[in-house]
C-alpha cells in the first residue's frame, strides 16, 4: 500500500493529485519512526525530474502538515501511517 495515498485522501484535494504519480514516487518516500514525518530519499533527486521532484516535495509538505495536526492520532503500521485503534473506535462508535 502507498505511504501517502491514505493520508492524502483525507487532507489534500485528491483530484488534483494523480494516483499514478503518487505510486511512482512512493518508493522514494520514507517515514521517520519518531516524528512520523515523511521525507524523500536521496534516490528521488536522481530519478525524478525537476517538476516531479517539486510536486513530490509539495505533497510531502502537505502530508507532514497533516501529521503536525493529527500526529497523536496516527501510528505507523508497516510503511503506512494509519489512525490508531482508539481513534477509529471513537469515530465509528457514534450512537
Amino acid at each position: 500500500m502507498s505511504k501517502l495515498i491514505p493520508l492524502l485522501r483525507y487532507h489534500v484535494s485528491f483530484q488534483e493529485v494523480e494516483e499514478a504519480f503518487i505510486k511512482k514516487v512512493d518508493k522514494y518516500v520514507k517515514i521517520d519512526s519518531k516524528t512520523k514525518k515523511f521525507s524523500l530519499s536521496a534516490k528521488a533527486k536522481v530519478n525524478l525530474n525537476r517538476e516531479g521532484l517539486g510536486k513530490a516535495e509539495a505533497l510531502i509538505k502537505q502530508a507532514n502538515f497533516s501529521v503536525d495536526q493529527h500526529g497523536k492520532d496516527l501510528k505507523i503500521k508497516g510503511n503506512t501511517l494509519v489512525l490508531s485503534e482508539d481513534v477509529k473506535k471513537t469515530i465509528f462508535s457514534c450512537n
